[in-house]
């Protein structure tokens, strides 16, 4: 399991907090003694290996850098990365990393971020990233590998694709599409916002409209490549709580209707994601709905 959005906002807070606040006693704050120990170990690390590097002002490395040609990042942008991630010392933590974010906000660590902007589309850049920028003093498992705290970190990282919004919205539309294609649903219908519908088995009566307070569903959640991410039965819930696609999606529901919803992220989970739900994701719900109250 990979460290939690809860464990990257503690740590990036952490740094904040480093860097805003000393004690009254000590001349250095442990966020900069730790950097400087990060830099020692850094700078051995790349006389070891004879490679030229750049050390940022945040105190970030990068070397082999190429800016690309495409379009830069600005405020708004929404960024697709690619790369794989390592430990210092060469142990592999992910070697399919995958992000899109957006740039204002980052993604998984400081340093990433930071590395991320260096590049216009289609651009490349190999990172080392000092612990304060990376996982900080949080430890735990990323892709079940054991991360420790103050681990400093080693990244190659793309820039596949610079975007924005409207072009964010049809490069879902054409995932979710694509989806249809692929697992043969020929007979769907498009809702508002972009969410589409497969009905898998009829209901009776009339759609529950908008004005439904409480309802009871069995659902189950995945991802475009089919991996689940939650599900539940007899599940309760208020119209109020759900998220946008849900409510557009169950608004055309008839009770004991069984449906396949595809919710693109702009009407789920947008910009900052929710737990194992990163960022921009396109989501698919079987959603069977039972009561509504």
């Amino acid at each position: 399991m990979k460290l939690s959005n809860l464990q990257i906002v503690l740590g990036i807070l952490f740094l904040s907090l480093s860097l805003s606040s000393c004690s009254l006693f000590d001349n250095e704050n442990p966020y900069d003694e730790q950097m400087k120990k990060d830099r020692k170990i850094i700078d051995q690390y790349i006389t070891d290996n004879d490679i030229s590097a750049t050390r940022t002002n945040s105190g970030l490395y990068y070397y082999n850098l190429n800016k690309g040609y495409g379009t830069k990042p600005a405020s708004g942008s929404i960024m697709e990365i690619k790369g794989e991630l390592y430990k210092l010392d060469g142990t592999l933590l992910d070697d399919s990393l995958h992000r899109v974010f957006l740039a204002d906000y980052g993604t998984l660590t400081y340093g990433i971020t930071e590395g991320s902007l260096l590049l216009n589309e289609g651009g490349s850049v190999n990172l080392i990233i000092p612990s304060g920028l990376a996982f900080g003093e949080n430890s735990g498992k990323y892709n079940d590998v054991s991360v420790e705290k103050n681990t400093i970190l080693r990244a190659q990282i793309a820039l596949q694709d610079v975007r924005d919004k409207e072009g964010q919205k049809y490069y879902e539309t054409a995932k979710i599409e694509n989806y249809l294609q692929v697992n043969e649903y020929m007979e769907y219908e498009v809702l508002d916002s972009g969410v589409y519908k497969v009905v898998l088995e009829e209901g009776t009566g009339e759609a529950i409209g908008e004005d439904i307070f409480r309802l009871k569903a069995n659902y189950k959640g995945t991802f475009l490549d089919g991996e689940e991410f939650d599900k539940g039965q007899n599940a309760d819930f208020r119209m109020q709580e759900v998220i946008t696609g849900w409510k557009i999606a169950l608004s055309s529901m008839k009770k004991g209707e069984r449906a396949l919803i595809l919710v693109p992220s702009h009407v789920a989970y947008g910009f900052k994601g929710n737990g194992e739900i990163l960022p921009y994701s396109t989501l698919v719900f079987e959603i069977e709905l039972l009561e509504t109250y």
